[in-house]
C-alpha cells in the first residue's frame, strides 16, 4: 500500500506536530509495510541525510523555495505545487497535514482542489494537531470565568451548535476561525487527542480517529530521583504555555538554577520572556537546541507545563518517559497525556499552588516515580493499539 502525506511543517523544525509526522510514518513503514511518500517545503531532504528523519532521501519532496510558515495561513497557492507531486507520485491514499487542513473562505484553488479530489475517488484524510484558534479562545474565556473544562466544552458546543444552525458552519464569516478540515469533505480525520477530536468533528460529520503522538520508549524507566543540575526546566516559553507561572516559581527557588529550550521555531514571542528573566534575581541557562531531547529532561528535577492550549501535550509524557517528574496545567488534552501520574493545576490559577506543589514532589518524589511508572505502560500499550487501528483505518479506505 502507498501512502501520500502532504506535510507542509517537517522536521528538522523539531516542534510537536513535525516529530508526530515523522515517528507516525515510521511506524507506518516498519510495522505495517506502507510505502509513504511525503511532500513538505522544509529541509526533510537534507535532514534526511543527516539521518534525523526516519524517512530516506528519496521519499522527501523539498518544494524549493523560501520558507515562509505564514504561506499556509491564508494563501492557497500550494494546491498547483501538490497537485503536480500527487501526478507524478504513486498512491493509495492521501493523508493531508495540517496547515493544509485549515479552511478559509478566501482560499478559493484550496476549495476547487479538495472538491476535484473528492470527485476522483482518491481517499483522503485530514490531520490536524491544535485546535482551532476561535474555539481555544471560546474555551479560555469560559474557563476564566470560573467553568470547569467539563463545562467550557458542554458551553462550547452549544455555541457551534448555533453557528451551525445560523448556517455559518465550518467557515466562519466573522473571522473568528472556528473553521474545521470537515468543510474539504474528507473521507477521514485524524486527532491527537479525544478533545481535539471533539471539535474538529463536534458532529460526527466524517469518519474520525485518534493517534495520540506516537513516543519512543526506553528498555527501563527511572526509579527514584537522582541528583541534576536544574531544578526546573521548560520548553517553548511563549505565552500560551504558562511562562508567568515558570517565572514566579524559579522565582521562589531562585538558590537552583533553572533551564528553557527555547522550542523549534526560534520565534519572535521568546523575546520578552527573555527580557522579564533578565530583571529577575534567578539563574536561568537557555538552550536553542538540543541533540537529544532526553537530556534536557533528564537535567532538570522537574518539568513545568503550565499551557493553557494544547492539542495534546507531547513534553510532559516525553518528560516521564526520560524519569522526570512533572508538574502540569490541568487541560483535558494534557490529562490524556499524563494521566494521573502528575499533579494538575489550573493554569489561570494561583501561582502560589503551583509553587506549594513543586515543593513537596521535591520533599517526597518517591511515589510520583511509582505512578509514572505505571501510567507510561499504559501509555505504551495504548499506542500499539491505536497505530493498529491507524493501518486499519487507512487500509479500509482503500479497500
Amino acid at each position: 500500500m502507498k501512502l501520500a502525506l502532504v506535510a507542509p511543517f517537517w522536521v528538522p523544525r523539531y516542534g510537536g506536530g513535525e516529530v508526530y509526522l515523522d515517528r507516525m510514518v515510521k511506524h507506518l513503514q516498519e510495522d505495517f509495510d506502507w510505502e509513504v511518500s511525503v511532500w513538505t517545503v522544509t529541509q526533510a531532504g537534507e535532514d534526511a541525510r543527516k539521518g534525523v528523519s526516519n524517512l530516506s532521501e528519496d521519499q522527501v519532496h523539498r518544494q524549493p523555495f523560501e520558507f515562509d510558515p505564514g504561506a499556509f495561513y491564508g494563501d492557497d497557492s500550494w494546491v498547483e505545487w501538490v497537485s503536480e507531486w500527487l501526478e507524478e507520485t504513486p498512491h493509495d491514499i492521501i493523508i493531508f497535514a495540517a496547515p493544509a487542513t485549515y479552511a478559509f473562505s478566501n482560499l478559493p484553488n484550496a476549495i476547487e482542489f479538495y472538491r476535484n479530489l473528492k470527485k476522483s475517488g482518491t481517499p483522503f484524510g485530514m490531520l490536524q494537531h491544535d485546535l482551532q484558534k476561535g474555539i481555544n479562545d471560546l474555551l479560555g474565556t469560559w474557563r476564566r470565568k470560573g467553568l470547569t473544562w467539563d463545562q467550557a466544552k458542554e458551553t462550547v458546543l452549544c455555541e457551534l451548535e448555533n453557528i451551525r444552525n445560523d448556517g455559518y458552519w465550518k467557515i466562519d464569516p466573522a473571522g473568528r476561525d472556528y473553521a474545521t478540515p470537515v468543510f474539504y469533505n474528507p473521507d477521514f480525520l485524524i486527532a491527537v487527542s479525544e478533545w481535539g477530536q471533539t471539535f474538529l468533528n463536534p458532529f460526527d460529520e466524517v469518519e474520525s480517529l485518534v493517534v495520540h503522538p506516537p513516543l519512543e520508549f526506553p528498555d527501563d524507566l527511572a526509579t527514584a530521583p537522582v541528583d541534576r543540575p536544574y531544578c526546573l526546566g521548560m520548553i517553548n516559553p511563549i505565552a500560551n504555555k504558562g511562562p508567568g507561572i515558570f517565572l514566579n516559581a524559579a522565582t521562589a527557588f531562585k538558590d537552583r538554577k533553572h533551564i528553557i529550550l527555547k522550542g523549534g521555531h526560534g520565534r519572535h514571542e521568546h523575546e520578552p520572556f527573555l527580557q522579564m528573566v533578565n530583571a529577575l534575581p534567578i539563574e536561568v541557562d537557555f538552550v536553542d537546541f538540543v541533540e537529544d531531547i532526553n537530556e534536557f529532561y533528564q537535567s532538570c528535577d522537574i518539568v513545568l507545563f503550565p499551557s493553557k492550549f494544547e492539542g495534546y501535550g507531547m513534553t510532559p509524557i516525553e518528560a516521564m518517559i526520560a524519569g522526570t517528574l512533572v508538574v502540569s496545567s490541568d487541560h483535558p488534552a494534557v490529562h490524556e497525556a499524563i494521566g494521573g501520574a502528575a499533579p494538575r493545576l489550573p493554569a489561570w490559577g494561583d501561582p502560589d499552588e503551583w509553587i506549594q506543589t513543586i515543593e513537596e514532589i521535591l520533599e517526597n518524589p518517591e511515589p510520583w516515580y511509582e505512578l509514572m511508572q505505571e501510567h507510561v505502560a499504559f501509555v505504551k500499550e495504548r499506542q500499539t493499539r491505536e497505530l493498529q487501528s491507524l493501518d486499519l483505518l487507512l487500509r479500509r479506505q482503500v479497500k
